[in-house]
């Protein structure tokens, strides 16, 4: 039991605790420590014993548990990541079950993070089948009315039959075989955006992204429970294809529309019943439902209401989920938020009945800047609590020693869709903190003054200011944030976010974390001394100084006016930029080390994404294709840029060492990303 202060002091003498209370209780005071150290010990001896079990141990003992199984090979990978604790709990299931699918989906989920598909390649063999063993399921040619099935061809879900493919799959050239298995890998996330509102193209027509680009509704995925079950559609976060949305609302079962599941759509505060959803194909933005129907395109993010039938712009209401990569920018996630200390609350919400939201609440950010203006200035935090959107005109003034923080609540993404440029202006010591939000419209400008620290996580401030529907930007290579004249002192840090170019000259540094600036073919950064860590930048860079550059990727030319300082280690940029030495860094170290001339080397060894646009789900994301000394070229061997942190060919490496003790003999694996 948890021994308090009272009752260690009860244990003493009545003497003695009666001659302590005469003289002001020093000796309780002696006791408190004690308790507090008897607390800390007790804890510990809970711990020792919860460490003899894989459930309850810390993330430290899970290798010494794994070593008592005989479990190798294994990558250590942050927890943050994912953990290998479930790897080590199942392995002697995996050795009970060793070389069925079921048991190596398992592996896979259990030893990357990823949910995972296995396909067994010889079921899907078109081959003439013996009478003692009829496979009715296999047909050698496919039914052309089945057009669910013809739309998941190539797919992981396959069902239709393949001539046979002698390549091996190992390296991911073949895959129609009879040794052949196929370990299909989702690495994309799906993120819930609830209780949203639509963006409006007018007449009718609807995108539930709130910036108005078309960008493809994922799933959000049902957990499986049976150790025996092969995935399926709805267990992995994928986009939602229209045939299966289709199917799933004519056949009447709940697997994509509804609480707690894909998607959901108000309107005037109503949700629109299951059967009145139809499943169709708004690219033209000409196609109208039947009356009382609505129109849903889940891979535009789209949607469409009756001709006669439109409702108010500001009435649609939607909950969806969207993918992208990680935590990175702002986004329906968890985050970490300091204490709430002289808060105002901004909210569009109505409040549920019999809730009283906290005094003070707006509804605007500008109304709660105005009251805190009229107090004083002192240190606040200005909350929002929706994901709505907010359209302001804002101008901050920061008094000397103040701090002012500007945030979203934690698993919210409110947009800030700036009328005008947002100004801030500081005194000596002042500090600005941007935490969880979405800024489109405008830039950001930091006007002459002694702003002493500017902060932005996990934050997004929109490339190019804002987007139009087609996904394109509005003024590409127009920067972000600015400062246009003095802030000598300022230091600006960027965590986990995305932003279009940072322009600011004569600050005092500029620290880059976990982030991506695009510059969208103009310059991404233009700044004294800058510090960047994992971090991808699209576009030239100009510094005075670069003090430190690590396991980033630069795709335009770097230009640093002091070399005789700073360093840039296990980084890509352009071989042609001008920085301080160069430490394992690409393309340098691979002109070094390899035998090919020169211009071939640079002719193929460069970055390549899976999107460069931002809004879609591969935005930033490394492409399969890209070279491995980029995706393995840190200096933990991960990958370069801003997704380092996921450790991505640990992962795979970890899986393909695991394969190797339970794949059956003969068998073949191959490794394939859908996302």
């Amino acid at each position: 039991m948890a021994y308090t202060t009272d009752q260690l002091y009860q244990l003493l003498p009545a003497i003695y605790r009666t001659r302590d209370a005469q003289r002001g209780e020093p000796l309780k005071a002696l006791i408190a420590v004690l308790a507090e150290q008897a607390a800390v010990m007790e804890a510990d001896i809970d711990q020792l014993y919860e460490n003899w079990f894989i459930e309850t141990c810390d993330e430290w003992v899970v290798p010494y548990l794994g070593d008592l199984l005989g479990v190798r090979g294994l990558y250590q990978v942050s927890e943050a990541t994912f953990s290998n604790r479930a790897r080590v709990a199942n392995t002697i299931r995996y050795r009970r079950r060793k070389g069925t699918a079921s048991m190596l989906e398992q592996l896979a989920r259990d030893t990357t993070g990823w949910p995972a598909r296995v396909v067994e390649f010889f079921q899907l063999l078109d081959t003439t089948q013996y009478a003692n063993h009829v496979r009715s399921h296999n047909f050698r040619t496919p039914d052309l009315r089945q057009m669910n099935n013809l739309d998941l061809l190539d797919t992981p879900f396959d069902t239709i039959a393949h001539t046979a493919d002698v390549r091996h799959i190992e390296n991911g050239r073949g895959k129609y075989n009879i040794m052949n298995i196929g370990i299909f890998l989702w690495r994309l996330k799906a993120y819930p955006m609830s209780q949203a509102p639509a963006f409006s193209h007018g007449s009718g027509t609807f995108s539930f992204s709130q910036l108005g680009q078309d960008i493809p509704l994922f799933t959000n995925p049902v957990p499986e429970t049976d150790p025996s079950h092969l995935a399926e559609e709805i267990n992995v976060p994928a986009p939602i294809r229209r045939w299966a949305l289709k199917e799933s609302l004519e056949s009447g079962q709940e697997l994509y529309y509804g609480e707690q599941l894909s998607l959901r759509i108000w309107v005037n505060g109503v949700e629109v019943p299951r059967r009145k959803i139809v499943s169709c194909n708004l690219a033209g933005r000409t196609h109208r439902p039947e009356a009382d129907h609505v129109a849903v395109d889940p891979l535009l993010g789209r949607l469409a209401f009756p001709t006669g039938e439109e409702p108010n712009p500001e009435a649609v209401q939607v909950e969806y989920y969207y993918g992208f990569s990680s935590e990175v920018g702002g986004g329906c996630y968890e985050r970490t938020l300091s204490k709430s200390v002289g808060s105002y609350a901004i909210t569009k919400t109505i409040p549920a009945v019999g809730t009283t939201p906290q005094p003070p609440v707006t509804d605007t950010l500008h109304a709660a800047i105005d009251r805190w203006v009229t107090k004083g200035r002192p240190n606040a935090i200005f909350e929002i609590q929706d994901n709505h959107v907010y359209e302001e005109s804002v101008a901050l003034s920061i008094p000397a020693g103040i701090t002012v923080e500007i945030r979203a609540s934690n698993k919210r993404r409110p947009v800030i869709r700036l009328k005008s440029p947002l100004l801030i202006t500081g005194e000596s010591g002042s500090r600005l903190i941007l935490d969880g939000l979405l800024v489109t419209g405008h830039q950001i400008e930091i006007l002459k003054g002694e702003l002493g620290s500017l902060q932005l996580k996990h934050c997004t401030l929109v490339p190019g200011l804002e987007l139009r529907p087609d996904g394109t930007q509005v003024s590409p290579g127009q920067p972000s944030l600015v400062v246009l004249a003095g802030n000598e002192r300022l230091e600006v840090s960027l965590e986990r976010t995305i932003t279009g170019g940072v322009h600011l000259p004569g600050i005092k540094q500029l620290t880059i974390t976990d982030s991506l600036v695009d510059g969208t073919g103009g310059q991404a950064i233009k700044s004294t001394t800058v510090v960047v860590q994992e971090s991808t930048l699209l576009g030239a860079v100009q510094a005075g100084l670069i003090e430190q550059a690590s396991n980033s990727i630069f795709t335009g030319l770097v230009t640093a006016e002091r070399k005789q300082e700073g360093c840039v280690r296990f980084c890509y940029l352009p071989l042609d930029s001008r920085v301080p030495r160069r430490f394992h860094c690409q393309p340098d170290l691979a002109i070094a080390q390899k035998e090919a001339s020169r211009q071939a080397i640079l002719g193929w060894l460069r970055p390549s994404f899976t999107d460069r646009r931002y809004g879609q789900p591969g935005y930033g994301q490394l492409g399969v294709q890209c070279p491995e000394e980029i995706r393995k070229g840190a200096d933990d061997q991960a990958e370069m840029g801003v997704f380092h942190h996921l450790k991505q060919p640990q992962r795979e490496a970890n899986l393909r060492a695991s394969l190797t003790e339970y794949l059956r003999v003969g068998l073949e694996a191959g490794i394939f990303y859908v996302t």
